[in-house]
């Protein structure tokens, strides 16, 4: 998840979506401050960067943003950005999850979206 620090809509997506699912094993997750310059990570392909330029590598503009990529960083569903509806928030994530898992298991080729270039 690519979030910001102090936003309430990425804390209810942490809290009451991806958290549970992380404590119950059903799924990996990682959370990138999008504006974060300074903390050093390293990319899916072991180089370095920061959140800001991660998030900018991935175009991500709204905060949460929550992608679904495979080992190489290749989008597998597309992406959830914002919070949108909570109601629906769930079953979107659901849906998403699935289709990334089935092409995982497939090794589909990559979901392309108008804000993501490989």
């Amino acid at each position: 998840m690519v979030t910001l620090a102090g936003c309430a809509f990425c804390d209810v997506v942490r809290n009451h979506y991806l958290g549970p699912m992380l404590q119950r094993g059903e799924i990996h997750a990682v959370q990138i401050d999008m504006l974060d310059r300074r903390t050093p990570l390293l990319d899916l392909q072991g180089r370095p960067t920061t959140g800001h330029d991660q998030a900018r590598a991935w175009r991500v503009r709204v905060a949460p943003t929550v992608l679904f990529v495979d080992e190489r960083g290749r989008e597998l569903a597309e992406r959830l950005e914002g919070l949108g509806v909570t109601d629906f928030y769930g079953p979107y994530l659901e849906a998403r999850l699935s289709l990334a898992r089935a092409r995982l298991r497939r090794s589909d080729p990559p979901v392309r979206s108008a804000t993501h270039k490989e």
